[in-house]
């Protein structure tokens, strides 16, 4: 839930949404947690008003306070030890190399501001957690980008230190992830550039082809469904199709047509046209002659 408060002041404000909260949960029996940002003057600026208030509230869910309603500038803002203005500068940098799947630059940002600042004792240890949870939800939102299960069931209980060595190998996972996505792509446009190449070859064949590219013919088949929505045969037929349809409206027989796209008989290429075009080739060579 966020307010948006685009004029006021800021006290008031606070006392508002505390009694609005504690009215809420006389009525519902449930513990709320609610975060201000600073006072900022334009909506273009609410991205950061919004980071600023999960931040103010995981502070309050985590502190072990009493306090329902948290302003940033309360806890973020006024500390003589920590300069929390530069951690939360990093923190936003850091949102934008997940946000754009930098994960390799994310990985440095998050062990410098580990380093730097959420190791060091003069940091409250509160706002520390609330930061790598923070982050650690943001990681999480990019698991289900990645297909990949949910993250660690357990990242509220962890400390800081572990806190932080799991979104280490959340980062991880998911450049791991990405990389794979990366290479099977380019595998998979491996397999269509070979097939647009010897799609006219008689002794083409799954088996031939897992030869030629090294893959097991599950691999190949696991990339077909992802990529194309079909197995490899079925591309392997529908590029075949497509050349015979050039053919046909060249002026090729049924006969040549399938001898050229290297079937053994024409048989079994009338029946794979007509499974594809709806038609036989010779009604189609037809057809297509009399819109000449």
């Amino acid at each position: 839930m966020y307010f948006i408060l685009h004029e006021g002041d800021p006290d008031n404000c606070s006392k508002m949404i505390q009694q609005g909260t504690k009215l809420t949960l006389e009525s519902t029996q449930m513990k709320l947690f609610i975060g201000l940002s600073s006072h900022f003057e334009s909506l273009r600026q609410l991205y950061s008003a919004r980071k600023e208030a999960d931040l103010a509230a995981d502070y309050a869910r985590y502190s072990g306070r009493d306090n329902l309603v948290v302003r940033f500038e309360t806890v973020f803002g006024k500390n003589d030890q920590t300069d929390y203005r530069k951690i939360e500068k990093a923190f936003r940098v850091l949102s934008k190399q997940i946000f754009t799947n930098d994960f390799e630059a994310a990985r440095e940002g998050t062990e410098r501001l580990y380093a730097e600042y959420l190791s060091d004792l003069s940091t409250d240890i509160h706002i520390s957690r609330a930061y790598f949870l923070s982050l650690g939800s943001m990681l999480e939102g990019k698991y289900s980008d990645y297909g990949l299960a949910r993250g660690e069931p357990g990242l509220r209980r962890q400390n800081v230190k572990e806190l932080y060595e799991t979104c280490l190998s959340m980062l991880g996972q998911l450049i791991q992830r990405r990389d794979e996505g990366k290479n099977s792509r380019k595998n998979f446009d491996t397999i269509c550039e070979f097939i647009n190449k010897h799609y006219s070859d008689t002794e083409i064949s799954a088996s031939v082809i897992c030869q030629q590219t090294g893959l097991s013919y599950g691999t190949i088949s696991a990339l077909f469904m992802r990529y194309y929505g079909g197995t490899v045969m079925d591309y392997l037929n529908e590029v075949r199709i497509m050349k015979a349809k050039e053919l046909l409206a060249d002026g090729k027989s049924v006969s040549e047509a399938a001898a050229e796209l290297g079937y053994y008989e024409p048989r079994a290429f009338i029946r794979v046209f007509k499974k594809l075009e709806g038609v036989t080739p010779g009604k189609y060579k037809t057809e297509t002659g009399k819109l000449k």
